[in-house]
């Protein structure tokens, strides 16, 4: 059996890396893009083609793009919004025109839950594909309007197209390192501080990595997914209690004292207090939030750091 070809913007990065560690090369030949492979990583590079491309190069792209069956798109700005319009907006729309040119039947693109805006809701709100977005910053923008360039060549005949939404992301190797900061918070003693109903939306990356790959084979012209568990920021605490093996220390903050602090423009108790819930296209994972939270904590220990 032939194999079949695809190529990916992002290796480099934390789900790249993560992608390349769980592909079967077997099947697929992979080749990978970037500007530069002189950056630091961890996967093994070894049994893909590396190629030297650039999103903000059209011809670069078509080069790269040629002969291959799938584009799989994880490369993004993420936090310098200097580069974002570069990065998640032309940069897109030369991938796109790449990918057509070159007669790719399909791309499979890393977007966000943060296309649709919602920030914060005081009461519970589900969030599923059809949700009306309303981007507010300049990330979740950006990352809209590359959801509709891909999205019209779709509609236009052009392209098959597989949009993922995930949530917050983590795991081995995060570059943040949020979840190895709390755990650090909460081993020093400090307290798990919550209110009733808070809701949090979180994907281990390997979870993240088999949606990408569950994708391949849909023949969906445009479909968009939603990736991710919601579960109350209660039950995240004892989660990672549970896997420190450390005393969890909860304290409930008083719904009255979230609406007062509100009433006055004070948005300090947001993240505690947040009752939005995605509702994930896939509810049944292949590791969870439970398992990736022990295979980060025994990631972090193994590094010295917890």
């Amino acid at each position: 059996m032939a194999k079949f070809n695809l190529v990916i913007t992002g290796a480099t990065g934390f789900v790249g890396q993560h992608f390349l560690e769980s592909i079967d090369y077997n099947r697929y030949n992979v080749r990978i893009i970037s500007r530069s492979f002189s950056k630091s990583t961890w996967a093994d590079f070894s049994k893909c083609e590396q190629v030297v491309a650039d999103l903000a190069d059209v011809e670069s792209l078509k080069r790269a793009f040629a002969g291959q069956d799938l584009v799989v798109n994880i490369a993004a700005e993420i936090r310098n919004e200097s580069m974002m319009e570069a990065s998640n907006i032309i940069g897109v729309q030369n991938l796109a025109d790449a990918a057509v040119f070159c007669q790719v039947p399909k791309i499979l693109h890393l977007s966000s839950v943060g296309v649709v805006g919602m920030q914060y809701a005081a009461k519970t709100v589900l969030v599923d594909e059809f949700y009306p977005c309303d981007p507010k910053n300049r990330y979740e923008i950006t990352k809209l309007k590359s959801e509709e360039i891909l999205s019209k060549a779709a509609h236009a005949g052009q392209i098959n197209c597989c949009i993922l939404r995930p949530t917050n992301v983590f795991g081995e190797h995060h570059p943040f390192n949020a979840l190895l900061n709390l755990c650090q918070q909460l081993q020093k003693g400090r307290p798990a501080i919550y209110s009733e109903g808070a809701m949090v939306n979180y994907v281990y990356v390997k979870d993240l990595v088999e949606e990408i790959k569950s994708a391949f084979d849909s023949t969906t012209n445009l479909e968009i997914r939603n990736v991710g568990t919601a579960m109350s920021l209660k039950d995240f605490y004892t989660l990672l209690a549970q896997s420190l093996s450390h005393p969890n220390r909860l304290v409930r903050i008083p719904s009255f004292l979230i609406r007062l602090f509100r009433s006055v423009g004070i948005n300090k108790l947001n993240a505690i207090s947040n009752k939005v819930e995605y509702v994930p296209h896939n509810s049944s994972l292949s590791f969870g939030v439970e398992e990736g939270i022990k295979r980060s904590i025994l990631f972090y220990k193994s590094k010295g750091v917890l």
